[in-house]
């Protein structure tokens, strides 16, 4: 008889051909993604089985004749009492207890062998057909009730290993994945439906779903958490292909046997244009290296630098080589384990450089500290003995003395007193340059607060309005602060036409991690295109106001110690506002 008189096509086949394809797929997919681990290769097992008995109901259900039906049943248990087994082989390896009952999996195997030679070689498993509305279906024997019974048995023993781990999982993930193991194994068991139609009864073999499902959530919970087999094999080549260092291997004769993509990487060519070919052609200053450690006593080599030329630039090479032996202490290999330190020697070189201009200019601050301390004690001391005899002849001869004598005299004190009013500020200029300040929290209200306390009389005799904003908190040296905010607020208050009392509004905002404040005053201003020599020493922009010109400078400086800024704008006659940002974080004084 031809094979299409043996044959029909039937749609109830469709269904099971479909989901045995898809486990099968799924089964090779794991195998190939989790490199052949001993998890994955259970699983593939598993599917395989499962396949080949979901596949064999395209047979069953097509076939036209009783006969043909009957070997297609005996063909489908021929997988089907393996499932068993690799079930309890997978429910082992996921648990990582494949080795220590290695005896309990083997037994399983063999009891699964002998219903595979009964339903090889004897009706006692398949005893025959049933004929139902959706075709032929397998009719189970006497040693078919004993398969089931092994089954049962297997299965409650692969649930109760998952649920026992389950229990004793140390970690959430581990708890996660085994939970949906432990669901996906409850789901496959209900494809025992299956059997219910064996024993006679007409209820439609809808198995397959289950089974679907159970291996889907199975290949999800290897897929997501990779349950790859740890063993030392697989360790060793995941630290070779993952380690950043160069790894080289050589044979006694130095040809190149390995190396890991590191080095692939950092010569530019892949690892077959090395293999089987010697080191010395390759790179020369790497063989010399191999070679001194041969050459050592201890056959090994550490910290040996090396130049590499990698394109048009040479490389400095830090190698550590070492000879390997096998068990009876016969060189057998060279290991060579090279890291590209070019850059750190940079680094290096860079930081004992800055490390180097960091003293210096240390050096220089201190030079001139002492500087500033000694000019302005050898100014200050001629200045004080002019000051002091011009106060004396004062009082001596002050009556006596004719109208004009006296006006020079007061002009020479008031010059004396201007400079050392100049002598001050620049003293002043100078400690902001070299002053090592405390940089701490501090509140920049609190800073407006201690100067007008203490400008408190002079606020009050020139009807002076301050109005004071929200101000933020900046890591900073307070004094310098205060010193900052008098200078600007002195300035608002001095610089002011006659008849107008002076008005001050301070305010501040954080943008970015920058603190900016601003300080208006309603004075006389400034012509715009003399903003840039504001922050100038001895600049006066107005000569009606008596002053240093220093003022601003200190300003300044103290804000690019802040590593701030601070700017200005105005209009003759329609006053000033100076505009200052400060980082709000921790910056060390340059």
């Amino acid at each position: 008889m031809s094979i299409s008189n043996s044959y029909q096509f039937n749609p109830t086949a469709i269904a099971p051909l479909i989901a045995g394809l898809l486990i099968g797929l799924l089964g090779l997919l794991v195998l190939i993604r989790e490199k052949r681990s001993v998890v994955s290769v259970a699983f593939f097992l598993l599917t395989s089985s499962a396949m080949l008995w979901l596949l064999s109901y395209l047979g069953i259900y097509c076939a036209v004749r009783a006969e043909t039906a009957y070997q297609w049943g005996k063909i489908q248990n021929l997988g089907v009492v393996f499932i068993p087994s690799f079930l309890y082989f997978f429910s082992l390896a996921l648990v990582k207890k494949f080795r220590r009952s290695l005896h309990f999996a083997v037994g399983s195997l063999a009891v699964s062998a002998v219903f595979f030679c009964v339903v090889l070689f004897s009706d006692a498993f398949v005893s025959g057909v049933y004929r139902y509305p959706w075709g032929y279906y397998a009719r189970y024997g006497r040693a078919a009730l004993f398969f089931l019974g092994f089954f049962f048995i297997t299965l409650v023993s692969a649930l109760h290993l998952l649920w026992t781990d389950y229990r004793l999982a140390p970690t959430p993930r581990q708890r996660k994945r085994l939970k949906v193991l432990i669901i996906a194994f409850s789901t496959g068991y209900l494809a025992s439906i299956d059997y219910v139609p064996a024993m006679g009864m007409q209820v439609y073999p809808l198995g397959f779903l289950p089974v679907l499902g159970f291996i889907a959530l199975a290949a999800y919970a290897i897929w997501r958490y990779h349950l790859i087999d740890i063993t030392p094999e697989f360790a060793a080549k995941k630290i070779v292909d993952t380690m950043p260092d160069m790894l080289i291997v050589l044979d006694e004769e130095g040809t190149v046997r390995l190396v890991n993509p590191a080095a692939e990487r950092f010569f530019g060519k892949p690892g077959w244009q090395f293999l089987g070919k010697p080191l010395e052609s390759l790179e020369k200053n790497l063989f010399t290296a191999a070679h001194r450690a041969t050459l050592n006593a201890k056959g090994s080599l550490s910290d040996y630098e090396i130049m590499v030329k990698r394109g048009h630039e040479e490389r400095v090479i830090n190698v550590s080589a070492g000879v390997m032996r096998d068990d009876g202490g016969m060189q057998v290999a060279y290991v060579l384990i090279a890291r590209d330190v070019t850059e750190h020697q940079r680094a290096e070189e860079a930081l004992l450089q800055k490390t180097a201009e960091l003293a210096k200019t240390d050096a220089e601050r201190n030079q001139l500290k002492l500087f500033a301390l000694a000019a302005s004690h050898d100014l200050r001391s001629p200045l004080q003995k002019i000051i002091s005899y011009a106060e004396l002849l004062r009082l001596k001869a002050g009556p006596t003395l004719p109208p004009e004598a006296e006006e020079t005299l007061a002009l020479l004190l008031k010059s004396a007193g201007r400079m050392s009013d100049l002598i001050n500020a620049l003293l002043r200029l100078s400690m902001v340059s070299v002053k090592e300040g405390v940089f701490e929290p501090v509140d920049l209200s609190h800073s407006v607060k201690d100067v007008m306390d203490d400008l408190e009389l002079r606020i009050r005799n020139t009807q002076t309005d301050i109005q004071v904003g929200r101000l933020p908190v900046v890591y900073a040296d307070k004094a310098l602060m205060y010193e900052l905010f008098q200078n600007l607020i002195s300035n608002a208050i001095k610089f002011h036409p006659k008849g107008v009392a002076p008005q001050i509004r301070i305010k501040g905002s954080v943008r970015n991690g920058m603190a900016e404040i601003t300080v208006k005053d309603n004075g006389v201003g400034f012509d715009p295109k003399d903003a840039a020599k504001l922050f100038k020493p001895f600049e006066r922009l107005d000569a009606r106001f008596e002053g240093s010109g220093m003022g601003l400078a200190i300003c300044q400086k103290i804000v690019e110690r802040h590593h701030g800024t601070i700017s200005a704008g105005s209009k003759p006659g329609e006053g000033s506002v100076f505009t200052i940002t400060l980082p709000q974080q921790i910056q060390n004084p340059s």
